[in-house]
Formats: structure tokens, sequence, C-alpha cells
């Protein structure tokens, strides 16, 4: 038995693959259908020369207009999410397509909370939050 495996990158691949739990799976999807979807209707594109800039701009108009197909405003956990599972997507997207790499969640240009979160999106309600319930 030898003591170092001999998977190629693509067996490593389809095993990660595999091991991502499928509600993740399915999130990603959703999420990311919703935002190119965004992207679309508000003609924006996302591509090697998208600064910084346009893209806090962009991300910024998504955090704060992301709104359930009925219109109706989601929950903060559901927002929280939603945007985490957006910034993620779109680091990704700029890794692979374009070799660039970004943080969403700091830096001078995409000016969000320390939580991650685009500033000003979530009004905090304590009648709603954990903590005023007990848990």
């Amino acid at each position: 038995m030898k003591r170092f495996g001999s998977s190629s990158g693509i067996e490593i691949e389809e095993k990660i693959e595999n091991l991502t739990p499928q509600n993740t799976v399915k999130t990603h999807k959703y999420v990311w259908k919703q935002f190119t979807e965004f992207c679309e209707r508000r003609n924006y594109q996302l591509c090697a020369q998208t600064s910084d800039e346009r893209l806090a701009s962009i991300l910024k108009d998504w955090a704060f207009n992301m709104k359930r197909a009925d219109g109706t405003e989601y929950k903060e956990g559901t927002v929280k999410t939603i945007w985490n599972t957006t910034a993620k997507l779109v680091q990704k997207k700029f890794y692979e397509e374009f070799n660039r790499q970004i943080n969403l969640f700091s830096g001078v240009v995409f000016e969000f909370d320390n939580y991650g979160q685009p500033t000003g999106r979530i009004e905090y309600n304590t009648m709603f939050s954990k903590t005023a319930q007990g848990g």
C-alpha cells in the first residue's frame, strides 16, 4: 500500500463535488440564476474589464434590491445567505474565468460592514431576533 495516493486533479474535483451537500448545490444554482437575471435586466456585465469599483456598484445594487419573485422582502437570514453565496460565486467566477482575485469581504472599494453584509440593507428588528426570542 502506497503512503500517498495517486488521484488526478479531475478525480479530486469529482470527489469534492460529490461531497458537497445537494442543498448547497441547489442554493448556489438558485442564487446564481437570480443574480445573473438581475444583471441582465440592469444591463450589467461581469467581464475581465469590470473594475472593482464597478463590481462594488453592481453588488450594492443587488444587495439593496434583491427580492422574492412576488416583490416581497426576504427575511434577514435569507438575505445574508443570498449575499454570502453571491459573494463567493462572484469571487469564484472572477478567479476561474479571469484569473483575478477579489475579496468582497474586505477592502476599501467594497464598503460593507464587519459581517460582510451591505451596510444599511438589513434593519435590525429586536422583535424577530434570536436573542429577543431567548435563543
